[in-house]
């Protein structure tokens, strides 16, 4: 339960104060990075990519065989039970924050969800088990494939391993204490090529 008596304002400020402190990103180095450090920052950034027919089967053998943790052969067999129906068209993605930042490009994804009242509910570790539950986890690589495909698409000598820092999910009530409240994941460049192949064979 909240605190009582509640300021809404000062609740706003503060997680305001703790979203700008927190390690967004990361240099090459591993050196964190906040949002203030970011060289370029682009807000609801929307993505649209045509898609080859896939079904969710074949998107968890890509998670099967390149998934790194902790999403890999675990959350591939969550995955296949999406159903076998396949799809094909436009994948149309809209992501709430793309940066540069430590000479990489980043994706922020801003998750407001009440997991419950206990701080636990929000470490790392039991933030993978959300981003698995309500794949998230899928999610976030199809949104680092669309940054994939649009900068491939605008830099010369664009590589993926060089120019692609990963992603973060921010889950904004769980960032009290540091550490809490982000998942922060980058694929590999052999799964996005995977990905690639699939989602888009004749690109």
């Amino acid at each position: 339960p909240h605190r009582a008596p509640l300021d809404p304002t000062a609740e706003v400020v503060a997680m305001l104060g703790r979203v700008a402190q927190a390690p967004l990103f990361a240099a090459a180095d591993s050196t964190p990075l906040r949002l203030a450090d970011a060289e370029a920052v682009r807000t609801e950034w929307s993505f649209t990519v045509p898609l080859g027919r896939v079904a969710p089967r074949a998107l968890a053998e890509v998670f099967r065989a390149h998934g790194t943790d902790p999403f890999g052969p675990a959350y591939a067999d969550a995955l296949a039970m999406l159903g076998r129906d396949a799809v094909d068209g436009l994948m149309v993605g809209e992501v709430d924050l793309v940066a540069l930042a430590g000479d990489r490009w980043w994706v922020v994804d801003w998750k407001s969800n009440r997991l419950g009242d206990d701080a636990a509910t929000y470490t790392p570790e039991a933030l993978t088990g959300t981003m698995q539950a309500h794949h998230y986890a899928l999610q976030l690589h199809l949104y680092l494939y669309g940054l994939h495909r649009y900068l491939r698409s605008r830099i010369a000598d664009y590589a993926y391993d060089t120019h692609v820092g990963g992603a973060t999910y921010a889950f904004l009530r769980g960032m009290e204490t540091p550490g809490d409240g982000l998942v922060t994941h980058r694929p590999t460049a052999a799964f996005i090529d995977a990905l690639d192949h699939l989602l888009a064979p004749d690109a």
